[in-house]
């Protein structure tokens, strides 16, 4: 449920705004990366308080993480696009160095606050998902945050607050 911005209140989903254009999951691209960045800074500051240079010091490190990883293939990211804007974003991390992969961790599910409760993180984990089995992975884990938990669980994983996992093949 969202807040009512008059009163607080939860306000139901159905009585959010529709979007102007539906939007879609793709896979990332570089140009892409500041976006993704940016809202994981975001994510970040929602459990922490950053100054400014500890922010852009913050941006600068998570840039060159998500661009060494996916030059290197050890992450693969998606994003949700509404109109021309980068509204969400999720990854998967590739710890395990033998090949093929059996394992990887979802990480950097984020989606920007005005167009949260509209399914945009569903649709990015399920697309992130979809790819790891088609890869044959054996196991996506991930940290669940207090307001993500009941999302996963919905989606499959088990677990609990500190860790989650979900068996793609049993």
């Amino acid at each position: 449920m969202r807040q009512n911005t008059t009163n607080g209140a939860p306000t139901p989903r159905a009585l959010l705004p529709p979007f102007p254009d539906p939007g879609f999951v793709r896979e990332a691209i570089k140009s892409d990366l500041q976006h993704v960045a940016a809202m994981r800074v975001a994510f970040i500051q929602q459990v922490k308080s950053l100054t400014a240079s500890e922010r852009a010091e913050l941006l600068d490190a998570q840039m060159h993480m998500f661009r060494e990883g996916m030059e290197s293939g050890a992450i693969l990211i998606w994003v949700y696009q509404v109109g021309g804007e980068i509204v969400g974003s999720t990854g998967l991390l590739f710890r395990e160095s033998a090949e093929p992969a059996t394992r990887a961790e979802l990480m950097a599910v984020y989606t920007r606050r005005a167009y949260r409760h509209r399914g945009i993180a569903t649709a990015l984990v399920s697309a992130a998902l979809a790819y790891a089995k088609g890869l044959g992975l054996d196991t996506v884990m991930l940290q669940p945050t207090n307001e993500s938990f009941d999302l996963y669980r919905k989606l499959g994983f088990t677990g609990n607050y500190s860790e989650m996992i979900l068996q793609l093949k049993l």
